[in-house]
């Protein structure tokens, strides 16, 4: 064997990142992964442990630590919320992604009943590391296998919503991430939370953080009722709030009619439905007419990122979230582009109303082929997206789409869906309501992304330079 030579040895090292780590320190049951340890997560962990506050795992914090239903969910229309991944967002949960299980099939899942004050956290793939706190709504839900849950000991001093905060903070995002690293996708075992580190910091900003989420929660539901007002003015605006046609035990229609239309299902011809297609149809326009689809495609580049919107980014309020995602990478549905003012609206059906508003700073991204793209042109974007939300246009979409697994309306159907002439006092009220709701949503999450960054300024600095910046933000 020949002697170690040192400049060789140096050379070969020369642009690696070196860490050396104690076999004292190893953690997570002796795990030897070389990122595990890698400066990313390990110099937040550092700085944590370094800091003034008791550090206690969740496994002390915490009487229960498990997750939802493993086995097959039994989806149902209404019945009891069944919180999926998707659902949980950063200090919130998105109703509108949730789905129902019989309250038969509920009772069979006692283990992942939801309580109050429960705090909810993803544990795989897309939706990876997301934390929020069950409110009273929520009481009573159930949820997924993919979905954690963490109740917390009373004699813990630790609130639940300051909690969720610290495990969406970059502290808490760290020590998930880290735990995370497995071999295709990002993925935190149960047992794997029993070591997360919390900082217990002291009531008043434990409480001051609460009371800026519950803030934030406050806007969200100024959003929510400003955006159902405006679909309840639509509503009366075209004729259909209140609209109640007798459905008769049994009808007749001529066969041209269903030759014409090209189906032969019965709840097509019901005459509740006939009547909403007299009237939404009144005027001889379609979708077609006042917003024809843009075909800009996106072809992924060899090298830099993309901002991707996907089905799963579009929530409840209208808005579209996207992430940035490698052009080495790009999924196989990134497959065109969106303009500022385009309105996209889903194929797929399984959940109604996915439909959003692209805005300006999200000029240029790449959405899903799961999207349809309007360009509105005869009528503004927020009354068109208004429009296609409304629960009888909704239906009326049901009505065509395809008998699967995931029911999908075809673009040519949604392009032919009847829409009536919209009043231009209508739709600059329309237009109004909109603009305040989303100014409520954006200080919703800036009131969120405040409580994150306050406690980090605790560990960082100290707190009352936290205190000090939460009072500059509220």
């Amino acid at each position: 064997m020949s002697p170690f030579d040192e400049a060789r040895y140096a050379r070969l090292l020369e642009g690696q990142e070196i860490r050396e780590v104690q076999i004292a320190a190893l953690e997570n049951e002796m795990t030897i992964g070389s990122e595990y340890y890698g400066p990313t997560y390990s110099i937040p962990v550092d700085r944590l442990k370094s800091s003034p506050y008791q550090c206690i795992p969740l496994s002390k914090a915490c009487n229960v630590i498990t997750d939802g239903d493993h086995g097959s969910a039994e989806y149902a229309d209404e019945g009891v919320t069944f919180v999926l991944s998707e659902a949980v967002e950063e200090g919130w949960i998105d109703n509108f992604k949730c789905r129902f299980i019989t309250h038969k099939h509920a009772r069979k899942l006692p283990r992942s009943t939801l309580l109050a004050e429960d705090v909810l956290v993803t544990k795989t793939g897309v939706y990876f590391g997301k934390s929020t706190v069950v409110d009273q709504r929520f009481a009573g839900a159930n949820t997924i296998a993919h979905v954690g849950i963490l109740r917390i000991e009373q004699r813990a001093r630790i609130d639940s919503r300051y909690l969720a905060t610290f495990l969406n903070s970059g502290y808490g995002q760290a020590q998930l991430r880290r735990r995370g690293i497995k071999a295709t996708r990002p993925e935190i075992k149960l047992l794997e939370f029993a070591d997360i580190l919390v900082p217990v910091m002291s009531d008043g900003l434990q409480r001051r953080i609460r009371q800026t989420v519950l803030d934030a929660h406050a806007q969200r539901e100024q959003a929510s009722q400003v955006l159902e007002k405006t679909a309840g003015d639509l509503l009366h605006a075209i004729g259909l709030d209140g609209r109640q046609v007798p459905e008769p035990r049994s009808f007749v229609r001529n066969s041209s009619e269903a030759f014409a239309a090209g189906r032969l299902d019965a709840e097509f011809f019901t005459p509740h439905v006939r009547d909403m297609l007299a009237r939404l149809g009144r005027d001889e326009l379609t979708i077609q007419d006042v917003a024809p689809v843009r075909k800009e495609r996106f072809t992924p580049a060899a090298s830099g990122d993309f901002h991707y919107i996907e089905i799963g980014g579009v929530g409840a309020d209208g808005a579209a979230q996207a992430e940035s995602v490698p052009q080495r990478e790009a999924p196989s549905r990134a497959t065109q582009y969106v303009r500022a003012g385009d309105v996209v609206t889903s194929t797929v059906r399984p959940i109604r109303r996915l439909s959003a508003v692209i805005d300006s700073e999200q000029d240029g991204y790449v959405c899903s082929s799961g999207f349809v793209v309007l360009q509105p042109r005869a009528i503004k974007p927020d009354v068109l997206l208004t429009y296609l939300r409304l629960p009888p246009v909704c239906a009326l979409m049901d009505l065509h789409t395809s008998a699967s697994l995931y029911p999908a309306i075809s673009e040519t159907d949604l392009l032919a869906l009847p829409i009536p002439e919209i009043p231009a006092a209508t739709q600059q009220a329309i237009e109004k309501s909109a603009l305040a709701a989303r100014q409520a949503r954006q200080r919703a999450t800036q009131l969120l992304d405040a409580a994150k960054r306050a406690v980090e300024i605790a560990i960082e600095q100290d707190e009352k330079s936290a205190l000090a910046y939460l009072e500059a933000q509220a």
